[in-house]
């Protein structure tokens, strides 16, 4: 009889044991996995309003429309909002769930949505990382950089309301916002 009692102990604790081994195998897969969820993944399984605390501290808020690789497209009224995840110090509101591997985060780079604004040719307020606000339409956009001409917002893009030619570079960005 206390050969069994003793063998019920050595069996009870190896199932315990293997409990715990499991428990912490599962516990690390879980920090694993949450270790490759991005800002971006997050954004993209968003829905609702978020507020973003750029770098220099400007909060803009709105709600996730379009989520690329390294870029945010937030709708706040009608404006569009296309903030560069890179200049993001918080993130407000942020609920947290993420968006599968396969779904929602684009692979697009910020080239694709300011393509898309010089496009439509529409009307672009840039504020860039010395806290600089200018006023223009995007003429073109290359890999790292895009062509800006400067006018009042009130007047369309045409030769004689330019008052200047930019080429700015995407690393100097910190909002790029349109009104559509």
């Amino acid at each position: 009889m206390r050969w069994n009692r003793l063998f019920d102990d050595l069996e009870g604790r190896s199932a315990q044991e293997r409990r715990r081994e499991v428990e912490a195998e599962v516990a690390e897969r879980i920090r694993a996995d949450r270790a490759r969820i991005t800002l971006a993944d997050r954004l993209a399984a968003h829905e609702g309003d978020v507020g973003l605390v750029l770098w220099t501290g400007r909060l803009v808020a709105g709600v996730p429309e379009e989520v690329g690789a390294g870029w945010v497209l937030l709708r706040s009224g009608r404006a569009r909002l296309l903030v560069p995840l890179g200049v993001v110090v918080e993130a407000e509101g942020l609920g947290r769930s993420a968006a599968p591997p396969d779904q929602a985060v684009r692979r697009l780079g910020l080239a694709g949505p300011l393509r898309s604004m010089a496009r439509d040719r529409a009307v672009v307020d840039v504020e860039d990382r010395l806290g600089r606000r200018i006023t223009g339409t995007i003429d073109a956009v290359g890999a790292d950089a895009f062509e800006l001409a400067e006018h009042p917002a009130h007047l369309p893009r045409r030769a004689s309301n330019v008052v200047a030619e930019r080429v700015l570079g995407f690393a100097g960005l910190l909002v790029v916002g349109a009104d559509r």
